[in-house]
């Protein structure tokens, strides 16, 4: 680590070439992957292509040792599946209801 003041080489927490205290700064922490952002927005447009992302986040965590990854793979895969069963629950009432073709706009 390089002093701010002087900019020599330093080990400790104070510089021995000019006497200022240094602050220990840890490394941020950036999320590189975007794995687990992208498996809870496709969660709720696509369930399918959700919950594959899901479990690929639950997957990849353990091995990048990232606990928000696991977090949000575990949101999709829950998110895929509420938005599926509510899917399935819209589309068996509108059967019930006798319209057979939703999504057909006639001209």
């Amino acid at each position: 680590m390089n002093c701010p003041n002087c900019g020599n080489e330093v080990n400790g927490d104070v510089c021995s070439f000019c006497g200022v205290a240094l602050q220990c700064q840890a490394p941020a922490k950036v999320r590189a992957d975007k794995l687990g952002s992208w498996a809870i927005i496709m969660a709720f447009f696509m369930p399918v292509v959700g919950l594959v992302l899901g479990i690929l986040s639950v997957c990849f965590a353990p091995r990048r040792n990232d606990y928000q990854l696991m977090v949000d793979g575990i949101k999709a895969i829950v998110m895929s599946v509420v938005v599926a069963i509510v899917w399935i629950l819209y589309i068996r009432v509108l059967f019930m209801l006798g319209v057979t073709m939703p999504f057909v706009i006639f001209a």
